[in-house]
């Protein structure tokens, strides 16, 4: 029988006035005491979810770097108040993951840029 996959939950307060983002360990509002995760087993998955949002904020997605091996992936919630990654853990790395939110009423998508590729000959 294989183990669960590990399943990490952070709360997030966010402040725009303050451009603050205040991390908790669970809803009640205990207050994260190192900002930095350890992952030590393969896919390991870690969860973001607002809570005190009267800003009414989503995620629109993370920026990443050190992920030289690109083997953290990410998915946002359809109400956008949750974010996921899961980490394969396949190699030795710092990853960096900002989270980004933006108002659930101000998103704007572009026209629909086309590309075109062609291999040559």
């Amino acid at each position: 029988m294989s183990s669960p996959t590990p399943l990490i939950q952070f709360y997030v307060s966010v402040s725009p006035e303050k451009h603050t983002y205040t991390f908790y360990t669970d809803i009640e509002g205990t207050t994260l005491a190192e900002s930095t995760l350890v992952v030590t087993e393969p896919n390991t998955v870690i969860s973001y979810t607002l809570i005190k949002n009267e800003q009414q904020l989503g995620f629109v997605g993370p920026i990443i770097s050190g992920d030289a091996d690109n083997d953290l992936t990410f998915s946002i919630s359809n109400d956008r108040q949750t974010i996921i990654f899961v980490d394969s853990d396949h190699s030795k790395e710092d990853i960096c993951m900002k989270l980004v939110t933006a108002p659930l009423n101000c998103i704007f998508v572009s026209p629909d840029p086309q590309m075109i590729n062609r291999r040559p000959g």
